[in-house]
């Protein structure tokens, strides 16, 4: 039997639930007996919202807290919500400090006031010892800056003999009678006069210090070498700016692929082994991919905790190449699942779908490469298909609209500027995600030719097209569907009374005998069956269009003829003909004046 993998989510997941429901005693005795390093695993797995209840029954939370990633830390106070995050945030380390504030204080160069203002207010209130590491630790340039957008300071003039007269009309507010500080922001007031307060109780020389940065500093100078200090931080932890973050997106061919560099198999004998981080691998996974089953085979905590820091690393990427803000966390989870979905398709396409190839692939490509790899195949299906795309797009007034749905949708999502596949889910916000297996990517090729079966039965095989009237916008808001399938019945009905194709309004009778032929069951020359409807039509002008694609003209005529039928007996159904239900044929009806 093989080894129990204790990293999988749902294992985890259900020791998590049952501790968090258990009466506290009994959980508290039970993580007391786990190793530091099960601990550390128990909390990491925990779903990040319940995070903060599960680290109220660990010995020693503040362990935890220093001990897991910068980026592990942000998220979960991300998940937890700030408010609900105090001790989180007063057990965090300088360096996880500094990176949440970092992430969160800046939209691309500019500082965000109200975002920094909900921050300090947290620091205020995680006691003397958390300010006084804030103020000894952070970027000085920055903490000046910040200072400065909240603190005016003011100074008497030197030399002058009157005490009195040299702080007539200075602020009211100052701690040694030397600094007078006067304060912009009347919601944020409370707070600075906090951290000023905790500051100079602790060291008056720094304090010192700080009132004369903040009088002397400029503020276009320490903005430029903050925005730039913050960015080469933040690119020491993969998140690079726009231009480099762009490359993602690059094109790598079959070839390519042959020559890409390998990872290193070497730990350093210094490396801790203990887990770190874990959030993107337990988000990024919550599915059914083939990458999430091979991740479950894997025990080795120092590869997954690599190889969850390169999930963020790379949703980071996508997030600037993609312009968004690092800050929103929303964003940062979408951008988990499409970094994660389109490297399973490259981890597939090397893969071939067996298991042990799968393990060892993760172990030995990149894993910003598996997602250049997807990536690639994505591009490739968009290029192939494109100009065909972009000609079909124009015949039919720049729209895909008359494919009627799905292939409407299916056509805009692929033809995007980062295309996406048409999930269907009408219930969702979007209908579209990001394209994560090989099999969504052969769905789509497949609705594509279909589409393009359609435009070339239609239009070139069968010459039919709308006549462009001045009027038809108005005119087609009233019933008529501007669709290809519109197009056919509306020829095949004339056909069918004069031998012909045509493409202009059929008049009320012959329209009400058309379907009664083929729909009635009343009607003497009725054979009524879907299928034998569409075979009559399709033997009616297949002979003269072959070779053709015998699959995709019978789904084609068939669901014609299936939406008819459901127009048919809903206008049917009081025994009374209501014409106006139809949207499948052109009718004089919706024309008349």
């Amino acid at each position: 039997m093989g080894k129990k993998n204790t990293f999988s989510i749902e294992h985890l997941t259900t020791i998590s639930n049952r501790l968090l429901t258990a009466k506290r005693a009994s959980a508290v005795r039970y993580i007391n007996s786990l190793s530091y390093e099960k601990q550390l695993q128990l909390f990491l797995t925990t779903d990040p919202k319940n995070r903060m209840k599960m680290l109220s029954l660990f010995p020693s939370p503040k362990k935890i807290i220093r001990h897991i990633s910068e980026e592990e830390l942000y998220w979960t106070i991300k998940e937890s919500g700030i408010k609900h995050s105090f001790p989180l945030f007063k057990y965090s380390s300088p360096e996880q400090t500094h990176f949440i504030f970092d992430i969160e204080w800046w939209h691309t160069d500019k500082l965000e006031l109200k975002k920094i203002a909900r921050w300090l207010n947290v620091l205020s209130r995680s006691g003397s010892k958390k300010i006084i590491q804030w103020f000894k630790t952070f970027d000085f340039e920055l903490l000046i800056l910040t200072l400065k957008q909240f603190v005016a300071v003011h100074k008497p003039h030197e030399g002058t003999d009157d005490y009195g007269e040299s702080i007539e009309g200075l602020p009211d507010f100052t701690l040694d009678g030397v600094y007078f500080c006067f304060f912009p922001h009347k919601g944020t007031e409370a707070t600075m006069r906090k951290l000023l307060r905790t500051l100079i109780a602790h060291d008056t020389h720094y304090y010192a210090m700080i009132m004369e940065n903040i009088i002397w500093g400029l503020d276009t100078e320490l903005e430029y070498e903050t925005y730039h200090s913050t960015q080469r931080r933040l690119a020491d932890k993969g998140i690079p700016e726009l231009d480099d973050a762009s490359e993602i997106y690059r094109f790598i061919s079959d070839k390519e692929i042959e020559s890409l560099p390998k990872k290193g198999t070497v730990l350093s004998k210094n490396h801790d082994s203990s887990l770190k981080s874990f959030y993107p691998i337990r988000l990024g996974t919550n599915n059914t991919l083939y990458i999430k089953t091979v991740l479950e085979q894997i025990h080795d905590s120092s590869f997954l905790e690599e190889f969850s820091l390169s999930i963020a690393h790379l949703a980071n990427k996508i997030l600037v190449a993609d312009q968004f803000a690092l800050s929103d966390h929303s964003s940062f989870k979408n951008k988990v699942f499409k970094a994660v979905g389109i490297a399973n398709i490259g981890l597939e396409t090397l893969a071939e779908k067996k298991l042990e190839s799968g393990e060892a692939i993760l172990k030995s490509y990149w894993f910003e490469h598996l997602f250049s790899i997807g990536w690639s195949k994505i591009a490739a299906l968009q290029s192939s298909y494109k100009a065909r795309l972009n000609m079909v797009y124009t015949t039919m007034n720049n729209s895909f609209l008359g494919f009627g749905s799905p292939l409407h949708e299916i056509l805009v999502g692929i033809t995007k500027a980062k295309p996406q596949f048409y999930t269907g889910n009408t219930e969702s916000l979007s209908q579209y995600s990001d394209f994560k297996t090989i099999a969504e990517l052969k769905r789509t090729e497949e609705s594509i030719q279909y589409a393009l079966f359609i435009h070339d039965l239609i239009v070139n095989r069968l010459g039919l097209r709308f006549p462009d009237y001045s009027t038809s916008s108005s005119l087609l808001d009233e019933g008529i569907n501007k669709t290809y399938a519109t197009l056919f019945l509306t020829g095949y009905a004339h056909k069918t009374f004069t031998g012909q194709w045509a493409v202009k309004p059929l008049n009320f009778n012959t329209v009400k005998i058309f379907l009664d032929t083929i729909f009635s069951p009343d009607f003497p020359q009725s054979n009524y069956s879907i299928e034998l409807i569409s075979t009559n039509a399709i033997n009616a002008f297949s002979e003269a269009i072959y070779p053709i694609n015998d699959i995709f003209l019978k789904k084609f005529v068939t669901s014609c003829f299936s939406h008819l039928e459901q127009e048919y007996l809903e206008a049917t159904q009081d025994h009374f003909f209501d014409i106006i239900i139809f949207k499948s044929l052109w009718i004089e009806h919706f024309y008349s004046s």
